[in-house]
């Protein structure tokens, strides 16, 4: 009696495309693991590039520092809201939600479309004290 071994490619070896498919997420999955992170640069009009993300840290760093004492705590809530904790005295903040947009342009982060949100200090559910949109 005699054992015939059938070769069967298609069983054995994966189809051209599959192999090619295969290869091309294996290297872009490669490419998310080791691909440095790029920081985000913005030319201003006289042509100078700025770091926003070192502006929005110097941006935060200023408002939480004895520069300005009426907020309590400053922080980045995404790419483009700050948000502004300050002590509640019962009145509208947007006239310092737009100082704080005058801020925001004297630290080159105008023309970003950034949002200030001024909240109220210690307040777990963030009441909104005041608000403004930075052109």
């Amino acid at each position: 009696m005699t054992t015939e071994t059938i070769n069967d490619d298609k069983a054995t070896k994966p189809s051209s495309t599959r192999a090619w498919v295969l290869l091309a997420i294996g290297v872009f999955i490669i490419y998310l693991l080791f691909t440095p992170d790029v920081e985000p640069i913005k030319t201003t009009s006289t042509g100078v590039a700025v770091d926003l993300n070192a502006q929005r840290e110097a941006l935060k760093t200023h408002f939480n520092g004895a520069e300005e004492p009426t907020t309590q705590y400053a922080n980045w809530a995404g790419d483009g809201i700050f948000l502004v904790a300050v002590l509640d005295n019962q009145g509208n903040r947007d006239g310092y939600a737009q100082y704080v947009c005058q801020t925001i342009t004297d630290f080159q982060l105008n023309g970003t479309g950034i949002t200030v949100q001024i909240i109220k200090a210690n307040n777990k559910s963030h009441k909104l004290l005041g608000y403004a949109r930075c052109k």
